[in-house]
């Protein structure tokens, strides 16, 4: 009698763990970042998450905010955006640059 007390009070602690492990998990998607948002005092903590699977706590979510990455080429590939540049320096030598970089908006 005991014994089969005892491993129901176990098996409820075991899933109401689950539970609330469960609820204070959430994810972002790779191209966002996030604000973690209480639900029970309607704030906004001070950090900001980036993507993937964060423990941010039992009644909170993500205020979710998306991020978008341009890429600008200058070559001579076919896929480039803009052809290479073409200079010179100051001595007269010639130059070709291929640049390639990226930016967040």
């Amino acid at each position: 009698m005991l014994g089969e007390l005892f491993g129901s009070a176990c098996a409820f602690l075991t899933i109401l763990v689950v539970v609330f492990l469960s609820s204070s998990l959430d994810v972002l998607d790779y191209n966002s970042v996030g604000l973690n948002y209480s639900q029970i005092f309607k704030s906004v903590e001070n950090a900001t998450y980036e993507n993937g699977i964060s423990y941010i706590g039992i009644g909170h979510s993500f205020i979710e905010y998306p991020i978008t990455v341009q890429h600008v080429e200058f070559s001579k590939s076919r896929s480039a955006d803009i052809p290479q540049i073409n200079c010179r320096t100051s001595d007269g030598l010639s130059l070709s640059l291929e640049i390639s970089y990226q930016y967040i908006i």
